[in-house]
C-alpha cells in the first residue's frame, strides 16, 4: 500500500495508525500532521493520498496561476474538503472529495457554512 510523502513537510514515510476504537489514520511523525479517520488501513491511505493531490495540485496553480490561494484543507464528518480563495475574484470555491463545486462564496465564513450544508446533502444522499 503506497502513502504519499507527508503534503506539509515532504517527509517521506508517513504511516498508518489505530485508534483505540478501531479507526485509521496516516500520520508524520517528523511535523504531526495527520489525515481523516477512516474504517479500515486502505481509507485511510487513499483519504491521505487524495489530501496530499489536492495539495500538490493546489500549490501547482499557485505558483502557475497566482490568483489562486488554498484557504484551508482538513477533513469534516469524513470528507476531505478545501477551500480554495480566487485572488482576482475575490471569492471562495469548495472542492469535496476531488470535485470542485461551482457555486461561489463571498467570504471563506459563507464557504466553510455552505461546505457544511453540502456535506450534510452528501451524507444524506450516501444513505439512499
Amino acid at each position: 500500500m503506497h502513502i504519499e510523502p507527508c503534503m506539509w513537510c515532504t517527509y517521506q514515510e508517513p504511516f498508518v495508525l489505530e485508534t483505540m476504537v478501531d479507526r485509521f489514520y496516516v500520520t508524520c511523525s517528523v511535523c504531526g500532521a495527520t489525515g481523516p479517520e477512516k474504517d479500515t488501513e486502505q481509507e485511510a491511505v487513499d483519504a491521505w493520498n487524495e489530501v496530499a493531490r489536492i495539495v500538490r495540485e493546489v500549490q501547482s496553480q499557485k505558483y502557475n496561476k497566482p490568483s489562486f490561494a488554498v484557504e484551508e484543507i482538513s477533513s469534516y464528518k469524513g470528507f476531505v474538503y478545501s477551500i480554495i480563495e480566487d485572488l482576482d475574484n475575490d471569492c471562495y470555491f469548495l472542492k469535496v472529495d476531488g470535485f470542485l463545486y461551482d457555486k461561489e462564496y463571498k467570504s471563506f465564513y459563507d464557504a466553510y457554512e455552505g461546505l457544511e450544508k453540502l456535506i450534510d446533502i452528501l451524507i444524506k444522499d450516501k444513505k439512499e
